[in-house]
């Protein structure tokens, strides 16, 4: 048989939410001068984040003159986090009865600017042995699906461990990584099974269960921000699987490529 391997992009081979979380932090403590703790659980801390987004996405949240420009350089940058973490700051103060400082409000939005320096990411542990098993082994063909702005996401791919990739696709948000996957699967007619790896329920799991492939589901890297149902429907239970790290991933794909092999033998 033939593998087609999607592998999703952000902490799934990169370590990208320590550094959305690492910002957090810091316009929080900006916020309230120090007062918010270092140890505070990241995921409280971006749901806090995401409540105000949505306050601001709704206009219900107060309006401020003091963004000035803010989303226009945000969306010509190529992306609306340091925009949203500008916003952040303001509705803050503005909720307590504070004036915002312009300068304040501008340095928020310059730590969200951290996100597009590919020297704050690190490499997932496993991810090279991951790689090197695809590459020396003919029977699998590996791409990257990821979704997301172009200049944010290209920088992280433009790195040697994913020259040996068979496609690196940059989808938007709004995009549907099945259905790219679909795509592949027509242009590709001699894979047989296409096996799709990630971290998100909503990205990466349901897009493959939906569609009738097989999802690798990594729950250590940011399951705690992952929100969703996973889909239960037909023979997707069947296709699931769930993994901690890479390593084990690993281990879930040499066990399929080398069980074929052996029937291969037996038949011979």
């Amino acid at each position: 048989m033939k593998y087609g391997i999607v592998l999703d992009l952000d902490d799934t081979l990169i370590a990208t939410s320590h550094v959305y979380y690492r910002a957090l932090i810091d316009v929080m403590q900006l916020i309230s001068k120090g007062l918010v703790p270092y140890f505070m659980y990241p995921g409280d801390m971006l749901e806090m984040y995401h409540t105000i987004e949505s306050r601001v996405l709704s206009g219900t949240a107060p309006q401020s003159p003091e963004l000035f420009d803010v989303h226009e350089r945000a969306r010509l940058a190529g992306s609306m986090f340091p925009a949203q973490l500008a916003e952040l700051y303001i509705e803050c103060l503005l909720s307590r009865g504070q004036i915002p400082r312009e300068s304040e409000m501008q340095k928020a939005y310059e730590i969200g600017l951290r996100i597009f320096d590919p020297q704050n990411y690190t490499i997932v542990p496993g991810v090279r042995a991951l790689l090197y098993f695809l590459r020396v082994n003919n029977s699998c063909t590996s791409f990257i699906i990821t979704m997301g702005d172009e200049k944010l996401q290209k920088p992280k791919l433009q790195r040697k461990l994913f020259a040996d990739m068979e496609s690196l696709i940059i989808l938007p948000l709004d995009g549907n990584k099945g259905d790219e996957v679909k795509k592949l699967a027509k242009k590709y007619d001699d894979i047989d099974e296409w096996i799709m790896i990630g971290d998100s329920v909503e990205r990466d799991v349901n897009p493959a269960l939906s569609r009738g492939f097989v999802a690798c589901h990594i729950t250590s890297m940011s399951s705690h921000i992952s929100k969703g149902n996973i889909i239960m429907i037909g023979d997707s239970l069947s296709r699931y699987y769930q993994f901690d790290n890479l390593k084990e991933v690993l281990e879930f794909i040499k066990r399929r490529v080398l069980h074929d092999r052996a029937e291969v033998s037996l038949k011979k």
